[in-house]
């Protein structure tokens, strides 16, 4: 029988070792690697940004045309004649997407809308007065954590919120005659209906934060609220 020389032999062995090692090696880093990642928290998508876009006119307009990202952004509207004011947002196709406002008289608000996708948009806007909209990212900056209390006079998009995921609870007030409502929205779509009454409502509800991150309430309120996240 032909003898393998020493060297061949050594040789052929330290490769298998390094091939059994770098298989162990591989298989570790999968399964921990796994692990961290099912460990790792998630986190709530981020808020979009983008620059601040102004509008503004007399009576009933169409506003200029104005790209936006997907994701959720706030309009902060004013009206000061004494008639109807309501503002439509247009998609490019002319589709209705939100109501961003309808009241009667002077109003002074904000509203908070998740879009679908990113494109051109323009406000389709009824009144009998001067009015404003501008157009803005949430302000990620000016976040607070919970336990918070936030508070308003009208329908308004409330300062944001940084959350963990779990298990919250949030107590709702409104002193106003029409309309009450609250929705949770994250960076991407709206979370949760919290609550929809008409009149004074005082109330609570247990809420699940599914992941940490920044989240932002859009209240519908003609009149004063506070809302309270624990």
């Amino acid at each position: 029988m032909k003898r393998v020389p020493l060297v061949t032999r050594v040789l052929g062995a330290f490769l298998v070792v390094l091939f059994l090692s770098a298989c162990t090696e591989s298989s570790t880093s999968s399964r921990y690697g796994g692990l961290v990642q099912q460990l790792a928290p998630p986190t709530a998508p981020d808020m979009p940004t983008f620059a601040a876009i102004h509008l503004t006119g007399r009576g009933k307009q169409a506003s200029s045309k104005f790209s936006l990202p997907a994701g959720t952004v706030t309009f902060r509207m004013k009206h000061t004649g004494g008639g109807n004011f309501a503002i439509w947002l247009l998609d490019s196709d002319g589709e209705q997407v939100d109501l961003l406002v309808n009241v009667i008289g002077q109003f002074d608000g904000s509203h908070a809308i998740a879009l679908d996708r990113a494109g051109t948009y323009l406000l389709d806007v009824e009144a009998n007065g001067t009015w404003n909209a501008d157009v803005e990212p949430v302000a990620v900056a000016g976040a607070v954590s919970a336990p918070a209390t936030l508070s308003g006079s009208s329908a308004a998009a409330s300062q944001p919120l940084r959350l963990v995921r779990g298990l919250v609870t949030i107590q709702m007030h409104g002193s106003g005659k029409g309309n009450f409502a609250v929705w949770l929205l994250d960076g991407e779509h709206r979370i949760d209906l919290l609550a929809n009454d008409i009149g004074a409502f005082d109330g609570s509800t247990a809420e699940h934060i599914p992941a940490d991150g920044v989240y932002i309430l859009d209240v519908e309120a003609n009149g004063p609220w506070t809302i309270s996240v624990d």
